[in-house]
């Protein structure tokens, strides 16, 4: 006698938008960060756009669990940080056009993260930031010249937006959102590091900051939600 087979609903056999948007961050982000690594410049300035397009799209895709509100937020930080995307990478100096771009697309994840209850007060997510950022600016802060201001200001902001996002973690999508972040954190603080003070030689450098920058946008899509299924 043949054991009895359990058949699934064909809607959880089929894969969700949010899987096949996951899949084409981590081919499209590996891509971009390979062609980087070995200077296919070409190559690099068409993945690297289109990887934070799948995080985007990703973040479109989703919205199960989560408000309105917080679903628009994130993709507008999103679509930020794809302006930041092609001011960092193309030639040319737009170091500062970057950073404001990705400041305003922090702004945009604040914004989403604390718009459910208001500012959360948890004080342990302040005491791994608060000792990146004193390392930070204890090792390199004095060669960051002119600059010193801004980027002050956006240490302060995507941490404040970090820690929200971590203090936040019994709310739908937390985890996801508070692990992005703190990846964004580590992401952003190896980049200025390696621009000011060249901590990592090449192309390690390239190789850690844009994999920790896609896992970090791609969990923050992630927190979105979207368990959709594709027909």
């Amino acid at each position: 006698m043949r054991p009895p087979v359990l058949e699934t609903s064909p809607a959880l056999r089929r894969p969700t938008e949010a899987s096949r948007w996951h899949i084409a961050i981590v081919v499209l982000g590996t891509t971009a960060t390979l062609a980087s690594a070995i200077g296919w410049t070409p190559l690099h300035w068409i993945a690297k756009p289109l990887t934070t397009s799948a995080c985007l799209a990703l973040a479109w895709a989703g919205g199960d669990g989560v408000s309105a509100r917080y679903r628009g937020l994130v993709v507008a930080g999103m679509a930020l940080g794809l302006v930041g995307d092609v001011a960092l990478m193309l030639p040319g100096d737009a170091f500062v056009t970057g950073l404001g771009a990705f400041l305003l697309g922090h702004l945009c994840y604040l914004a989403a993260f604390v718009g459910n209850g208001g500012w959360r007060m948890t004080p342990w997510p302040l005491l791994p930031l608060g000792a990146a950022c004193g390392a930070f600016f204890g090792v390199v802060g004095d060669r960051t010249g002119a600059l010193f201001m801004p980027v002050a200001a956006y240490a302060t902001i995507i941490s404040l937006t970090a820690w929200q996002a971590n203090a936040r973690a019994a709310q739908p999508g937390g985890r996801a959102a508070g692990a992005g972040m703190f990846l964004f954190v580590l992401s952003d603080l190896v980049l200025a590091a390696d621009r000011f003070g060249d901590v990592l030689p090449s192309p390690v450098d390239r190789v850690v900051i844009l994999g920790t920058y896609w896992a970090a946008q791609g969990c923050i899509a992630t927190s979105v939600g979207g368990r959709r299924a594709i027909a």
